[in-house]
């Protein structure tokens, strides 16, 4: 089945340099560039993901953001982050709908611009095998026809906890980090996970991309939606040890899925 994913995608541009020493004009460290690394993040960084685990998508987006991050390469501390609007783009409904047959309809919304609470309203009301969106807008009415919602802890608290269940259709998944992950059900008890390992974090730009990526291809091999959790949240755990904009590791996705081959 086709997967379709919509949603804001930025430049992630990392300066990375040296930071040894103090500005004598300000308590401030002097960075001297060394190297920099760019890529394409948000939705584009879910793409990637998908790609990597070998299956397919087609991308809506829309590139209005460039982060620039100033990095201390031997500690790879980010010193600042320097977010620029470079463009306007804004979700092309019409041309989506042409060419839309039934699938999966993934949204990557990071509330850039792109998409609005209409664009989102309009598409969660087409026939598709399951809708999953990760938002950093507010849930309300207009997404009561998304199937899950994934947000993070901070963001479920901001929704009011429990209560913004009533605006999806069948669960919202909270993600917490290191902590693992919880499943909030329309029509039961939450679910509770505890994440399968503790891990040195590097990184955790793209972490959520990556759950995202993983949990939509594993529902879309026939795996629940609680297994899909744990598979993701162990390639995402996996994804934050590394420097810069994290994307899947084809080996641990293939790896830790193999566990799960009789949870279909």
């Amino acid at each position: 089945m086709s997967i379709y994913l919509i949603g804001d995608s930025c430049v992630d541009k990392y300066i990375y340099g040296d930071a040894g020493r103090i500005n004598p004009e300000a308590p401030t460290p002097v960075f001297v560039p060394v190297n920099e690394v760019v890529t394409f993040g948000m939705s584009y960084n879910v793409l990637e993901s998908i790609k990597k685990t070998g299956n397919e998508c087609v991308l809506f987006h829309g590139i209005n953001e460039r982060k620039t991050r100033f990095v201390d390469k031997k500690s790879n501390y980010i010193l600042i982050r320097v977010d620029e609007k470079i463009s306007f783009d804004v979700f092309e409904i019409n041309k989506f709908l042409n060419s839309y047959k039934k699938g999966i309809i993934l949204i990557s919304d990071y509330d850039k611009g792109y998409l609005s609470e209409s664009h989102i309203q309009k598409v969660s009301t087409l026939d598709c095998n399951f809708s999953i969106m990760d938002t950093k807008k507010r849930l309300g009415d207009w997404s009561r026809l998304i199937d899950y919602v994934k947000i993070n802890e901070k963001e479920f608290l901001s929704n009011g906890g429990e209560e913004c269940v009533k605006f999806v259709k069948k669960a919202v998944i909270v993600t917490r980090g290191g902590d693992g992950f919880s499943i909030y059900w329309k029509d039961k008890e939450p679910s509770h996970f505890q994440a399968s390992t503790k891990v040195e974090v590097r990184d955790v730009v793209g972490a959520g991309d990556v759950f995202l990526a993983v949990l939509s291809v594993c529902m879309a091999q026939g795996y629940n939606l609680a297994v899909s959790c744990e598979i993701a949240c162990s390639c995402a755990s996996e994804s934050v040890t590394h420097k810069g904009t994290s994307v899947v590791s084809e080996k641990h996705f293939n790896n830790i899925k193999k566990l799960y081959e009789n949870s279909k």
